[in-house]
């Protein structure tokens, strides 16, 4: 039998790491003689972890070899399966998709096909999707794109505390000019990480959204199987419970185990004062050269995208409050561009990272903070969990049933207050002292 796996669309980082394993899982179900991927020029999918792919005895040859990841990773010979690079131009692969998919693969004797991007308009028959997006699904944060809601300042606030007022402003009178000065500082931060986009980008990307979730919808009325992550998933492509039979929940377990250090145990330990952690951290060596933890200090992660679904500004908003209140917390960002001088000291930008750099990361941490509105599975969560880390979660994002929800503590991503209220006890608990 001959699969063929419509990994096209998959550019995200999260859907990028998850597609190796989704696709190895999906094998178990449709054992395959070979296998045909659909791919787009500039596809970061590690190929190498298909198991189908890295068990095959691959020959070397110029239709054999590609490039993925900047590493040379053999592609399948002609005996276990072929690829098929489309344009990098994502309107031109919907059209092909559309008008020529169906004839190329029947061509090519596919018997077949997932699309791992959640649609399929074209003619091929039978299919099956992947739901893996679901934001198209979120009216309530698409409207967002649609009012331009305040929750799309990506960019960090001010900072309030009187040390960080900037020279020529006294307590008095910084107070009275806050507004205006964080609107120039705003100006000036957003042409360094991502420049705003305009009122009609904005309205754009909503009715892509919009357009994204009726392919979503048409797909699976016609689709052999519908394979889901989490209930919100299978929710969210048959609200009136008319697909059953299609529905397939995948049983796959996403967590990517992260370097621990020797000392992880003992670090994060309840009750562990500020001097015996100083001493942990200074007779172990750090696990990336990208970030130090500061001991004194309560460190916070947020792995993500300066995206607006991902809800930065209610993080900033809640540590920029307790930074006020004379906590010492840092925080630190993963994704973007951190080439600017950030006035704000204790918000770091690392950029982006490679995944491994990213693993190595999450050791450093005393938590991973995850604000976001909406998410499919979300990566950073299951890794953080692989590392032990607790995790200060949106209520509003599922989990896959198996999670373990012991150090997960969920939050209204609409409430600042009730993230602070989740920091300080965490603060509390790295802070207090030994009891005698």
């Amino acid at each position: 039998m001959k699969i063929c796996f419509d990994i096209s669309n998959i550019k995200s980082k999260g859907a990028v790491i998850i597609a190796p394993i989704i696709i190895n899982y999906l094998l178990t179900l449709y054992p395959a003689s070979q296998i045909h991927l659909l791919i787009h020029p500039t596809s970061k999918i590690d190929f190498s972890k298909i198991h189908f792919i890295k068990n095959s005895q691959s020959h070397k040859s110029r239709s054999s070899e590609t490039l993925f990841n900047n590493q040379q990773v053999n592609a399948p010979n002609q005996s276990s399966g072929s690829y098929k690079t489309l344009s990098g131009n994502r309107y031109l692969r919907f059209l092909w998709m559309f008008i020529f998919s169906g004839r190329y693969l029947r061509q090519n004797d596919c018997e077949h096909l997932i699309s791992l991007g959640g649609y399929y308009l074209g003619s091929f028959r039978p299919f099956s999707i992947v739901i893996q997006n679901l934001l198209p699904f979120d009216y309530e944060v698409l409207k967002m794109y649609l009012n331009l809601h305040p929750s799309l300042r990506i960019n960090p606030p001010v900072p309030l505390r009187d040390k960080d007022i900037p020279l020529g402003f006294s307590k008095t009178n910084f107070n009275s000019t806050t507004s205006s000065l964080s609107f120039r500082l705003y100006n000036s931060l957003r042409l360094n990480i991502n420049k705003q986009p305009s009122r009609f980008t904005y309205f754009f990307i909503y009715l892509k959204m919009v357009l994204l979730r009726d392919f979503h919808y048409f797909s699976a009325q016609h689709a052999e199987k519908i394979f889901y992550f989490t209930e919100k998933s299978r929710t969210a492509i048959d609200p009136h419970g008319k697909l059953s039979p299609k529905l397939h929940q995948l049983n796959i377990d996403p967590v990517i185990t992260s370097p621990e250090p020797t000392w992880r145990n003992e670090l994060y330990q309840p009750n562990l004062n500020p001097k015996k952690l100083d001493n942990i951290i200074h007779t172990s060596p750090p696990t990336s050269k990208t970030s130090v933890p500061l001991p004194n200090s309560l460190n916070l992660l947020y792995v993500a995208e300066f995206l607006p679904y991902k809800n930065h500004s209610c993080l900033y908003t809640a540590v920029n409050t307790l930074l006020s209140s004379d906590y010492n917390i840092t925080l630190t960002l993963i994704g973007g561009n951190p080439d600017y001088k950030n006035p704000i000291s204790q918000i770091r930008f690392l950029g982006s990272l490679s995944h491994e750099q990213v693993l190595n990361e999450y050791p450093n941490y005393d938590c991973l903070v995850y604000p976001s509105f909406v998410e499919s599975l979300g990566i950073p969560i299951y890794e953080a969990l692989s590392a032990r880390l607790p995790i200060i979660c949106s209520n509003t994002i599922d989990f896959l049933p198996d999670t373990n929800m012991k150090n997960i503590h969920l939050f209204n991503p609409h409430n600042p207050d009730e993230l602070i209220k989740m920091i300080k006890v965490l603060y509390a608990e790295k802070f207090a002292p030994i009891p005698i």
